[in-house]
């Protein structure tokens, strides 16, 4: 007879729950983001998006994180860097920009050469964003709501409708990345209806899965979903885009309309979601 072995699980799920909860705090003050503050709809200008603001400080290394209005939507490279075990040549060194972390990394993507996190100093993203500062380039949207724009579906209504909300009207995104045919989706979406109708604030549904737009808006619907869902031809690329693990699945991300990430973490709890907002 086999030795039996010790049950790990309860030491397992004690794991989840301290992580559950680190990542929750992540939420510091300074990083909140504030629902009532003024929305980048007061930067539209005769019907133009302006970011630039010449009395802003200037934008350094050190002060990238916290200059999201002037990130650019794309950076070149400016070294010769290239992803660890990469071997031939890496495209044109053009790639759009996904983030900025704290440690002043830049999440990229390079099209067909992959998504990757870049230190921001072997790239042009500090001048690129001195002028949009200084109103020298166009930014012609906050760089997520650019993302988002024109790629959303409404489930809310009787048959499958583009999504009529304003995305420059709302100060934070809240990312959600679940299979909406999964047994658990209404439940997801029964611990995430305090958040829907909330001014400023829009939730997004990353399907995943691989299933097509019109089952995606039937599960939604048929769940009470209440914000939009992104088009499936795109969920795929946008997800590896912003998840750090793919495999843990569901999993919520409220970000800026810039795509700086303010909370990630669990669904299973929307109180510790509540952390991501402040005055």
């Amino acid at each position: 007879m086999k030795p039996s072995m010790p049950d790990s699980r309860p030491a397992a799920l004690a794991s989840f729950f301290v992580l559950v909860i680190l990542l929750a705090a992540c939420a510091s003050p300074s990083s909140r983001i504030s629902l009532e503050a003024p929305t980048a709809r007061n930067d539209v200008v005769g019907g133009i998006y302006d970011a630039a603001d010449e009395n802003a400080e200037p934008v350094t290394l050190e002060n990238l994180p916290r200059s999201e209005r002037f990130w650019p939507h794309q950076i070149q490279l400016v070294e010769d860097w290239r992803p660890e075990g990469f071997e031939g040549d890496f495209g044109w060194g053009m790639g759009v920009v996904i983030e900025v972390d704290d440690a002043r990394r830049v999440r990229v993507d390079f099209s067909r050469f992959g998504k990757h996190w870049i230190p921001a100093h072997v790239t042009d993203i500090v001048e690129r964003a001195n002028r949009i500062r200084l109103g020298e380039s166009a930014k012609f949207k906050p760089n997520l709501v650019l993302a988002l724009g024109n790629r959303l579906l409404d489930p809310t209504g009787r048959t499958l409708a583009e999504s009529s909300v304003d995305l420059l009207d709302q100060n934070a995104f809240v990312l959600v990345f679940a299979d909406p045919r999964a047994a658990s989706f209404p439940e997801l979406v029964a611990t995430l209806s305090p958040l829907f109708g909330r001014a400023g604030l829009h939730c997004v549904l990353l399907p995943q899965g691989g299933h097509p737009d019109f089952h995606v808006w039937k599960a939604a619907h048929d769940a009470g979903w209440q914000g939009s869902f992104l088009l499936d031809r795109f969920s795929p690329a946008y997800s590896e885009g912003f998840l750090d693990d793919p495999e843990r699945l569901p999993w919520i991300e409220v970000r800026s309309p810039e795509g700086r990430r303010v909370w990630q973490g669990d669904v299973g709890d929307a109180d510790a979601i509540e952390d991501a907002f402040g005055s």
